[in-house]
C-alpha cells in the first residue's frame, strides 16, 4: 500500500500494483491504460464505475484504498453542467434546440422506432436520423451532471434492484418527474441504453408488465430462476414445501420484493414437463419417506406447483419404472432436465 507520509518524489512512477487491490481490479485498470497511482487521482468516481470489467464492488474497493492512502477522487459535479435532473434536461433540449425533431426523437428514444421508420416519418435518410440522435445525446451529456449516475449507484449499495418506473423515479432528485417520459413509453430501449447500459451501470428485464432494473454486474431474475444455485438450495432445504424454500432463498439473497415473481417462475419451470415434475416431487418426498405412490406425487405437485398431473398417471409410472430415482445423481439430473427444458 502507498504510504502517504513518505510519498516518493516521482509520484507518477508509483504503480497501482503497490495498492492492496484484487487481481480483477488490477487487470481492469491496466486494460484501461491506468498503470500508476497519479492517473487514479485525476479520475472521477463515476468514471471509475464505467471502466469495463471492473464492477461496482471493485470500484468501491479502489476508492477506499485510495482514501487510506490520502487520495480522494475528483468531484463528481462539474460546475459547467447546468442540469442535475434527467426530465428537466430532456425538457430543455426537446422544447429548445431539438424542438423541430421532438416527435421523431421521442419515437426513437422512448418507443424504439427504427432509424428507417423515423427517417420515413421525417422524410430524411436513416443516416440523418442517426446523426440527430447522436447529436442529441452529446448535448445531453454536456448539459447534465453526474448526479443521476451517482444516485443510482448509491441506491444499489443497499438494494438489489429497482422494480418498475415508479420506483426508479423515487431513487433520488435526478429522477423526479422522469415518469412523464417513461410512463407513456412503449419501449424505452434507446433511452435505457444511452443513459445506463452503455455506461455499464444498469441492466434490465421485463418482469410481467413492468421493468426490473439491476446492477450491471448482477444477474437478472430470469437468470436467477435458471441458476443451479437456486435448485440446489431447494433440494437441500429442510422443508419439502416449494414456497418455504423459495421464500428463504429470497430472504438470504435480498430478493424479498421479487418473491412472487421468482416463485411463480420456478413453479412454471418445475411443472413444464412431466419428467422434470416427477423427479422434483420424488426428490422432495424422499426427504421424509421411503415409499412414494403416484397419487402422492400428483398431490404434491398440485400443492407446490399449482398444476394437476392426474391425467399423466401412466406417464409418471413409466418414468418411475424407467429411472433410477434412488441414485445420488438425482439433484444433478434434475438440473440437467430443467436446462434442457
Amino acid at each position: 500500500m502507498v504510504d502517504s507520509k513518505s510519498e516518493p518524489q516521482n509520484k507518477e512512477l508509483i504503480s497501482i500494483e503497490t495498492l492492496d487491490l484484487s487481481v480483477r481490479s488490477i487487470n481492469a485498470l491496466t486494460a484501461s491504460g491506468i498503470k500508476f497511482v497519479d492517473q487514479l487521482e485525476s479520475i472521477k468516481e463515476t468514471d471509475l464505475i464505467k471502466i469495463p470489467n471492473l464492477g461496482k464492488k471493485s470500484a468501491n474497493q479502489i476508492k477506499d484504498m485510495l482514501s487510506l492512502s490520502g487520495i480522494d477522487l475528483k468531484n463528481n459535479t462539474p460546475t459547467y453542467k447546468s442540469f442535475s435532473n434527467i426530465a428537466e434536461t430532456f425538457d430543455e433540449l426537446l422544447d429548445g434546440k431539438f424542438n423541430n425533431n421532438k416527435n421523431i426523437l421521442i419515437n426513437r428514444i422512448f418507443n424504439n422506432h427504427t432509424l428507417e421508420k423515423c427517417g420515413h416519418e421525417a422524410g430524411v435518410t436513416r443516416e440523418r436520423i442517426r446523426q440527430i440522435e447522436s447529436k442529441f445525446f452529446k448535448v445531453f451529456e454536456k448539459k447534465i451532471n453526474d448526479d443521476y449516475l451517482t444516485q443510482v449507484a448509491k441506491y444499489f449499495d443497499f438494494n438489489s434492484g429497482i422494480n418498475g418506473f415508479i420506483e426508479l423515479s423515487e431513487i433520488g432528485p435526478a429522477y423526479t418527474n422522469i415518469l412523464k417520459y417513461l410512463m407513456p413509453a412503449k419501449n424505452p430501449k434507446v433511452f435505457l441504453n444511452k443513459l445506463f447500459k452503455d455506461k455499464n451501470l444498469i441492466k434490465w428485464q421485463k418482469k410481467k408488465k413492468e421493468y426490473y432494473f439491476f446492477p450491471h454486474d448482477s444477474i437478472s431474475l430470469d437468470e436467477l430462476v435458471n441458476d443451479n444455485e437456486l435448485m440446489l438450495f431447494i433440494n437441500s432445504s429442510s422443508s419439502i414445501k416449494l414456497i418455504d424454500s423459495v421464500r428463504a432463498y429470497c430472504l438470504i439473497n435480498d430478493q424479498e420484493k421479487n418473491f412472487d415473481y421468482i416463485f411463480d417462475m420456478i413453479q412454471k419451470k418445475l411443472s413444464k414437463k412431466v419428467n422434470v415434475a416427477t423427479l422434483y416431487a420424488t426428490t422432495q418426498l424422499k426427504k421424509n419417506q421411503t415409499y412414494i405412490s403416484i397419487d402422492e406425487i400428483i398431490n404434491f405437485l398440485k400443492e407446490n406447483c399449482n398444476k394437476d398431473f392426474s391425467s399423466q398417471k401412466r406417464r409418471i409410472n413409466n418414468i418411475l419404472c424407467s429411472s433410477d430415482i434412488d441414485t445420488k445423481n438425482d439433484l444433478r439430473n434434475l438440473h440437467l432436465y430443467i436446462k434442457r427444458g
